[in-house]
Formats: C-alpha cells, structure tokens, sequence
C-alpha cells in the first residue's frame, strides 16, 4: 500500500492546460503553483478555492498542498454560500474582479505562467492522508454538508479513473462541469494531471461553445452531464471527430441520451456512479443496459436492498458507507442501481433535498408551510422542482429572489404558488396529488414572448431508408429526436431569421408525438421571434410532434 502520492509533471515540458487565456506548460504550472505556496505562508487557515480558469485553480490547489493547506470548494456559487464558506476560510483564492482589494482575498492571476518556469522539481509529494479538499453537499437539515477528502481518497481515484478510461499523456480533456463540483475536480482537473494529459482551462457554459471548444481544441476526452449531452446532440451539425472517449455523471444517463450522442456526436459515452460521499462507485457503456461493473478495488453488495459500499475512497477508519441508494446484485459481480430511498434527488444534475428547499422557503419571512414537488417535465430539463407555500405577505417574486441567494439557480423552483394555507389533512400530510392540483394552470417560470406565431407550412416525407431510423429503435423506428429539430426545425427557422446567431441553448423542448418511416404528411411549423429568442411548435393537423423555446447569439 502506498504511503504517499507524488505529482509530476511530465518531460519535456508538455502542455498542462490549453484555450481560455492561452496554452500553459507543466513546469508553467508547477512555477505558478510554488508562488501561490509563499503567498499563503502567512495564513494558517483554509483557503476558499474560487479561480474558475482551470490553470489557475490547478495552481492555487497544489500550492496550498505545497504548503501543507487544505482547500475548500463552494457548492454552489451563490452569494449567500460564498459569504458562509468566506467566514470559515478567510482567506480566498480568487480570479474575480469583484473580489480585488477585499480582505484575504489573493488573485491567482498575478501567478498566471509569469513565474519563474526553470526553477525546482515539477513534483509534489503528498502524504496519503494529508487533507487535500473540503468539499460540499447538501443535506437534508438544509445545511451544506462538509466532506474532507484526503490523498487517498482524491488522487487515488484519480490515479483509478485514468487506468479505467485509458486517460494518457497526449489525450485533451474537454470539462463542462466546474472545478468546484467533485465530478469536474476529478475529471476536469486531477485526471489529466495524474495522467500527464492536459485540460481546458475554460468551462463552456452554452452548447454551442462546448461543440465549439471541442473541436478547436481537438479534444480527445469530453466530460459533461446527461442534459448537455441532450442538447449537444441535438445542435451538433458533424460529429465530433477528435472525441474518442465520452464520460458522463451527475444523473441518469438515459438509452436515448446515449443513443443520439452515438449517432450525431459519434461519441461513446460511459456513465459514471458515484457521490460526494463515496467517491466513484461503478461504471456503464450504452452496452452494459442499466448495470453497473464497481471500479477496481470497490466492494459492492445489498444490505436491506440498499447500497453497502467498502472503498478506499470513503471515509476511514473502516471505509465503509452505508448508503441510501436502492440496488440488486446481478451476476459477474454487477449490481442494478434502483433509485434512492430517501428524500435525495437531482435536477439538472444538481443533488438536493426536497426537505432542503422546503427549509429554506419556510426561513423567509412570512412564510409560514411550504412543500416541494420534484415533477417530470421532459425535454432538456426533464424534471423540476415546484413550490406552494403558506403566506399572507410574501409573493412569488420575494420567494424566488431569496431562494436565489442560497440555492443554485438550477434549483430554485420553476413555479411557486403562495396560498394562505396549505390543504393538509388531519395527520398534517398534503398528499403529492392533491400538491399537484394547486400548480394547475399556472405555468414555469420563463421569460414570455408576446410576438404572435407566425406559421409556414412545407410538406415532409420521412422514408424508411433514411439513416436517422437505424438503430433508433429496433422493431419500431421512428425519428429521433435530434433529427426533428436538426433537420425538420432548425433550418426553417434559419431561413426565416438569418441574422440569428448560433444556437446557445434550449428551455423545455419537448418531442410529444413519435415521427414514424413512410409517412406522408403535411407538415406545419409555427415559430415567433421575440429578440434571440424563438418559440416553435411542430404538428400536422390535430397531431402535435414537438414545441419549445430556441435562445440564439446575436447575429451580425
């Protein structure tokens, strides 16, 4: 067993991190990482992370382990975590320049590659139960939960993953989740350096720009969640040649996800389990159906059908977890994950508590009950979260501009209804059905177009030769969705507005009627134009085949 880690980089000065502000080398690194160690040497607490450029939070991380320091990472950047992290940490490693001249605030950039490259050893020797990372997640008192991983516990997954996925020198790693999230921090950040591989310093935030970035940058590894995946396949013109490895994690990767990302992306995608708390548990291929191989050296089995883990990357002193995750153990040493058996859920691939949310509503003034509802809704978002309170004084708007200030913006419900009292029964319980019928007729939250649709029609005949049905699905093909709007949607509204801009991304598109081979069919298109923003809607006389809302750059 090891006794301590040592990260090097590799020889010959390769590349560590590309794009954003410029290509950085290893030795670049590790000079910038040595700056950032005497900057701290006069602070003994830890320091909150906040660079959100790659090569500079890469920086300011290993050199506060040169120094001995762990680091905390925000689980959310709202302003009302940050302020909390801020009061516990001190001080804050920072790209920001809203925080410049705040107390115990170091900007990471004036280290940016600038110091001296020639000097010392690329290395850092890390004892294996040096505290590495503070990390966050939400717990169901409401409270951000603290995690302490330590060498074990990071770079030993790290070392584990780039073994599992073959990630060597020479492969790019495209990132779109943040450093911040233990799933970006791994992949986007700890992999590639364990590995000798490089990053990208900047973390896409529209569809277009992760397609975009892809390709400029010829990466050879991309990392994202199951909504990006969605909407990359459905805007992506060419597949994405350079891409030999896709990884995804933070929610269920839907067979259809999957599916299109393998037709139009020409991506494989393997779906990785884990947690905060756990660490990496498993992983799956498209192949695999909906079971999961544990990593090398994890131990999986059910107790009371619920997940009990035995890993190296838990907690000591046992390594063990109980977890609340449903599974069954199939055979080959593969387990099926069920579901969780508590309040837990994910919405756009954001872990919360119903109970959590719930919490922070009943804390605004005026509020005197309140239920959360996690509801299916399809398309990119799949599911989202709804809120009814009790209150005589606060308002939709005042709840939502509160909630803003503790939860991610994923995570604020898209609709809120304020009522002076909630319809419990005797017990104090508001069954789910009866919860649902107060949101009847009231609409998510998004910003409305007044434009009238303005309609075309053209006639469509979808063969049974064409390639978009192989595959999708055996016995009962019909048009996957990324065709509907690559093909059927997107070129019309192009014609119709040319001086839109490139796809940025999408809101609630939902695909409600299966487009099968060999159907004549007139075909109508209503579309409006509000700004960048176009609402459409697909159908054929009473039948309705797909609707949503397009956001566009600006054009020329």
């Amino acid at each position: 067993m090891v006794s301590s880690y040592c990260l090097s980089g590799g020889a010959g000065d390769p590349l560590v991190a590309f794009g954003g502000d410029g290509p950085r080398s290893y030795a670049e690194l590790y000079a910038s990482a040595r700056e950032v160690a005497t900057g701290l040497d006069g602070s003994g607490s830890e320091p909150l992370l906040l660079c959100q450029d790659r090569f500079r939070f890469a920086a300011a991380m290993l050199g506060a382990w040169m120094c001995g320091r762990s680091v905390a990472l925000p689980h959310n950047r709202s302003e009302g975590a940050i302020a909390k992290l801020r009061e516990r940490s001190g001080t804050v490693l920072h790209d920001d320049d809203s925080l410049k001249g705040e107390p115990g605030a170091l900007d990471v950039r004036r280290w940016d590659g600038s110091a001296d490259s020639d000097s010392a050893p690329l290395a850092v020797e890390l004892p294996e139960s040096q505290a590495l990372v503070t990390v966050y997640s939400s717990g169901t008192s409401g409270d951000a939960t603290a995690w302490s991983k330590n060498a074990r516990q990071m770079i030993g997954e790290a070392q584990c993953l780039a073994e599992v996925f073959g990630i060597a020198a020479g492969d790019r790693v495209v990132c779109t989740v943040p450093s911040q999230h233990i799933y970006g921090l791994l992949f986007g950040v700890l992999v590639p350096l364990v590995a000798g591989a490089s990053f990208s310093r900047h973390t896409p935030s529209s569809v277009q720009s992760m397609l975009d970035q892809t390709e400029e940058h010829q990466g050879s590894v991309l990392v994202s969640v199951p909504p990006q995946w969605r909407a990359m396949s459905m805007v992506a013109t060419r597949p994405l040649a350079s891409v030999r490895l896709g990884v995804s994690s933070g929610a269920k990767l839907l067979a259809d996800v999957a599916a299109e990302a393998r037709a139009q992306l020409g991506v494989d995608i393997t779906e990785v389990l884990g947690s905060t708390e756990t660490g990496g548990i498993g992983t799956k291929t498209a192949d695999d159906g909906d079971s999961y191989l544990p990593l090398p050296g994890i131990s999986v089995r059910a107790e009371d059908g619920c997940l009990r883990l035995i890993s190296p990357f838990v907690e000591e002193p046992r390594q063990e977890f109980q977890s609340a995750d449903r599974i069954e153990i199939l055979a080959g040493g593969r387990f099926r994950h069920l579901g969780r058996d508590d309040g837990l859920t994910k919405v756009g691939a954001k872990r919360v508590t119903l109970q959590e949310v719930e919490k922070h509503a009943l804390e605004i003034d005026g509020v005197t009950d309140a239920v959360v509802l996690r509801v299916e809704v399809g398309g990119l978002r799949e599911s989202e979260l709804w809120l009814a309170v009790q209150s005589r004084t606060a308002t939709p708007k005042s709840i939502r501009a509160n909630l803003q200030q503790c939860l991610d913006g994923v995570l604020v419900p898209r609709k809120i209804r304020v009522l002076p009292r909630l319809p419990r029964g005797p017990a104090g319980k508001l069954p789910r059905s009866i919860a649902l019928e107060l949101f009847e007729g009231q609409k998510s939250v998004a910003p409305v177009s007044t434009a009238p649709l303005a309609t075309e029609s053209f006639p469509i005949r979808v063969p049974a030769s064409s390639p978009r049905f192989v595959g999708h699905f055996p016995g009962d093909a019909i048009l996957p969705a990324v065709a509907q709007l690559h093909d059927l949607v997107l070129p019309k509204v192009r014609d119709s507005f040319p001086q839109l801009g490139s796809l940025q991304r999408m809101n609630r598109v939902r695909f409600t009627s299966p487009v099968r081979p060999d159907t004549d069919m007139e075909l109508t298109l209503k579309h409006a134009k509000n700004s960048q923003r176009v609402d459409f809607e697909l159908r054929a006389a009473e039948i309705q085949y797909a609707k949503g809302t397009l956001y566009f750059a600006g054009g020329q």
